[in-house]
């Protein structure tokens, strides 16, 4: 029968209807996995935040979220993760406790907010500024643009603002004279009011001068902190603080002994002879006496708001509660080191990239401002409690740690008091999850900040430049103390010519220092490690770098030696465009050729030629301009015939100028070619009102990188030398009987890494029950490892199940052999962490190294002389196979008298 046409029209009616269904359920079905990506992604990003329930609240209360997502943007997460760089440590601690002293807290702090987006014409504005006419523009990628112009080249970070100005020069709108020394205030107003580029709260703390650029004034930018109102941190640097050196003590104006030194500086308004503090919260202009800024390098933030927290609705969080939520996982950029000095293994530091430790002694404590660098995104100023101390791995190694709290909670969810909190009174006590309604607002003293010793890697170059950033306390000074008149000093040309050479990736431990003195061991299977030699080649000894990423900081780099600490990688240094340095290389190197024939069309005489017939523009150079090209090239480290600009300057002039050649008799007259010259003279590149030094000193400063890190030490990773090594590990105690002074002597010199430091002698201080003191660094025990030294199985032993070994140590060998319990579980710790990168087999083993052998191998003296001295080596070698052995004899530790007790691991490698 057929269908009627209604029954055609109902059927079609009902497909419709069927086709509309499942077009809805479609999109129903598209938007909940659209959905449950969402919330699959945002519980990801939660999830890179602490689990504490305060921070979690925080992430989802309006009042408080912008601030706490602000410390890991999301934009951020994965920001320049290098291949193959870990992340941080993860933090497995039972147990924080607090140990130091009273500190009293206020509640004035404040929240600033940070310009976060130049505009292109704000950034065209300022280039247009510094370089004059734009000769070329680039956007290298999405926060970078590069420019090159008449007087310069400049590279600008539109999201964070940094930017790097290297150039002939930009005149100052005042006059500069010899009896000015002091510019600050002057230049201040200007980069304030005139170029716009520093805030209200930034202010010049010194300045200072180099060997090597004379003539050349720098002066130093940071945002201060009595502006501020509390000090401004890089949390990165935290770790690698001196233990000698408390929160307390840090200052923008001061410096301490032991900050790394620069012998460079000469004179400085604050202290000469150390290095300048550039890594963070810093900008560094660079002036001639002629009254030119030639170079400007600056990682400022431009400060656009200040805010009470009043303001906000917000109010300060109760510094009592504040072991209580590191107890509940609330701390952010969860950063550890190992304490000591040298190159160390960090899978037995951090096995399985995790600190594993029972408690963990908060030392120090401050109320500060937390600054990221690099290309980090950063909106705000907010306060945050910034916690270091030390813990002891699982392990056996003493690390020392960092962490912060945000201080800030939503007013309306906390309790407000008025008083004064003491840490002290947080001893050993855990508090319960009460944060949201216990916190008190109060505020701190002035404390100011700790600064790293940084190393700046370029992504695209194989130097690094070291330097530091750790103030100590400050009273305020004055923007324009007193007139100091500042030496002059004559430069000394360097010698060392650089030789590039490929950037490795620095995963974990690597470097490794002098080949003839020193070598380190292999932190993972697939890591070298390598040397570090500084800027004259010369090798740098126990240096190793680690890298790790952390969500909201992006990659860290830590050097834990030689007081050597943290660095950031900062890209916008790596933004060279090639064609762009060509371009202003060529503008300065014509300028550099108009002048040059200029004068010698006005006094042939001062053409004179060498032995080999080459037109010799150094001696032309000094009767001219009475500046000497060769020193000048020099201080670049650099061959002065060798340099692009002289090259360029040679071909340039010889062929305007009638030369005799090397194997030729014939000389011809010394001009004859006016025309070529005068067509070089009458070249226009807009430099003609700048000095000639200054032209000079400016291409010095811009291969080097800029005023701030000019002749800073260099130091260059080299894969070449790299050389897997092995290493043990044993501890010293000393129970004098009564509190006296020692020394200990090593005789050898195979120690590649010690905790506190590594010397050759040691004089410290040792109490009645063993403590000992190393000149204001307090240990239980002096630990060591060594390399470079192979002992043979002993012939009696022990054959043990590996998953006995433990047992076996704690209740038989270490009881025959008289180990105290600190004792005992050190070496426990040792042979654990020995197993980490030991493969584990099932039979191991276990016997007890002759002393003789030790001695001979691994000497030492301790003065004055012990009572006894007993050196207990486990040697331990993992075996498949049960090796019949006779158990040794064993003579008990006599602990009469002075006794000394080393006890250490060898493990056989397989």
């Amino acid at each position: 029968m057929q269908p009627t046409d209604e029954t055609l029209i109902i059927n079609l009616l009902i497909m419709d209807k069927t086709l509309k269904i499942i077009l809805l359920l479609s999109v129903i079905i598209i938007g909940v996995l659209i959905g449950l990506l969402f919330v699959f992604k945002a519980k990801e990003y939660t999830n890179l935040h602490p689990s504490s329930s305060r921070v979690q609240q925080a992430l989802n209360n309006q009042s408080t979220s912008q601030f706490y997502r602000d410390l890991i943007p999301k934009d951020t997460v994965n920001l320049n993760k290098t291949p193959g760089v870990k992340t941080a440590p993860e933090f497995k601690i039972n147990q924080y406790s607090l140990d130091t002293a009273s500190t009293k807290i206020s509640d004035t702090a404040k929240i600033f907010s940070f310009k976060t987006n130049y505009s292109f014409s704000e950034i065209d504005s300022i280039a247009n500024m510094l370089l004059g006419p734009i000769i070329a523009k680039e956007e290298i990628d999405k926060n970078q643009i590069a420019f090159s112009g008449q007087l310069g080249y400049l590279t600008f970070n539109k999201t964070s603002g940094a930017f790097i100005y290297q150039g002939i020069g930009i005149k100052l709108p005042f006059p500069v004279t010899s009896q000015t020394a002091d510019l600050r205030k002057p230049i201040s107003d200007f980069l304030r009011d005139d170029l716009k580029i520093i805030d209200n709260f930034t202010k010049a703390t010194s300045y200072y001068r180099r060997e090597g650029s004379e003539g050349v004034t720098y002066v130093e930018y940071h945002h201060d902190w009595d502006l501020i109102g509390a000090p401004i941190i890089s949390i990165a640097a935290v770790p690698a603080m001196s233990e000698r050196v408390s929160f307390q003590d840090l200052s923008l104006t001061k410096f301490q002994d032991t900050d790394q030194k620069d012998n460079s500086i000469y004179f400085a308004s604050d202290q000469p002879g150390f290095a300048r503090r550039v890594d963070f919260n810093s900008a560094t202009v660079a002036y001639t006496k002629d009254g030119y800024i030639i170079s400007i390098e600056s990682n400022l933030r431009y400060i656009l708001k200040e805010e009470s927290l009043e303001e906000r609705g917000l109010s300060l969080f109760n510094s009592e509660s504040l072991v209580g939520e590191l107890n509940n996982k609330g701390g952010y950029f969860k950063l550890a080191i190992p304490s000591g000095e040298g190159i160390i293994n960090l899978e037995k530091v951090f096995p399985n990239n995790t600190l594993s430790a029972q408690k963990a002694i908060v030392t120090d404590v401050v109320l500060a401002y937390l600054e990221k660098t690099g290309d980090i995104e950063q909106k705000y100023l907010f306060p945050n409690y910034i916690v270091r101390g030390y813990a002891e791995t699982e392990t056996g190694y003493r690390v020392n740690f960092a962490e912060s709290i945000p201080a800030i909670d939503d007013k309306k969810l906390s309790l407000k008091k008025n008083g004064v909190n003491y840490f002290a009174s947080l001893i050993e006590l855990k508090y319960p999850i009460l944060a949201m309604a216990q916190e008190i607002g109060l505020t701190p003293t002035l404390v100011p900040s700790p600064t790293p010793i940084t190393l700046y890697c370029q992504d695209d170059s194989i130097e690094c430049n070291y330097q530091i950033f750790k103030p100590t306390p400050t009273t305020a000074t004055s923007i324009t103390p007193s007139v100091t008149l500042i030496p002059t000093l004559t430069p000394q040309p360097s010698t060392y010519i650089p030789t590039p050479s490929p950037l490795p990736s620095i995963y974990g431990p690597t470097p490794r220092p002098s080949p003839t003195t020193k070598v380190y061991p292999s932190p993972t299977p697939d890591t070298k490690p390598c040397f570090l030699t500084d800027y004259n080649g010369r090798p740098i000894a126990d240096i190793q770098t680690i890298s790790i990423f952390v969500p909201g900081l992006g990659t860290v780099y830590f050097f834990p030696g030689q007081k050597i600490a943290a660095a950031y990688k900062r890209s916008y240094r790596s933004v060279v465009n090639s064609n762009m340095i060509l371009d202003f290389q060529n503008i300065e190197s014509r300028e550099l050729q108009k002048r040059f024939a200029e004068t010698i069309l006005r006094d042939p005489n001062l053409i004179i030629f060498d032995n080999f017939g080459h037109l010799d523009l150094v001696t032309t150079a000094l009767k001219a301009f009475n500046f000497d090209m060769r020193k000048t090239y020099n201080n670049r480290g650099l061959s002065s015939t060798k340099t692009p600009e002289y090259i360029v300057l040679q071909n340039s002039l010889e062929s305007a100028v009638r030369v005799k050649t090397v194997d030729s008799s014939v000389v011809g007259p010394p001009i004859t070619d006016y025309p070529s010259l005068q067509k070089i003279a009458r070249f226009e590149t807009g430099l003609s009102s700048i000095p000639f030094g200054t032209l000079y000193q400016s291409l010095i400063l811009t291969r080097q990188g800029g005023g701030s890190s000019l002749n800073a030490s260099k130091l260059r990773l080299s894969p070449s030398d790299c050389q897997p090594v092995t290493t043990m590990s044993p501890s010293i105690y000393f129970y004098p009987g009564d509190a006296t002074t020692i020394s200990l002597i090593f005789g050898h010199n195979n120690i590649s890494f010690a905790d506190p430091f590594i010397l050759n002698r040691y004089t410290l201080n040792v109490s009645k029950n063993g403590s000992l003191d190393f000149d204001g660094i307090r240990r239980n025990r002096f630990y060591y490892e060594y390399k470079n030294t192979e002992f043979n199985q002993p012939k009696q032993g022990w054959v043990i199940k590996t998953d006995k070994i433990i047992e076996f140590i704690r209740n038989d060998l270490s009881r025959r052999i008289g180990l105290s319990d600190n004792e005992k579980e050190d070496l426990i710790k040792d042979i654990n962490a020995n197993f980490v990168t030991e493969k584990e087999k099932l039979y191991t083993f276990i016997g007890l190294l002759p002393d003789f052998d030790v001695n001979q191998k691994l000497p030492f003296e301790v003065s004055p002389k012990p009572t006894s001295i007993h050196r207990i080596h486990i040697y331990l070698r993992s075996t498949n196979n049960i090796e019949p052995v006779q158990a040794p004899k064993i003579d008990k530790i006599n602990r009469a008298g002075f006794a000394v007790v080393e006890v250490g691991v060898y493990m056989e490698q397989n």
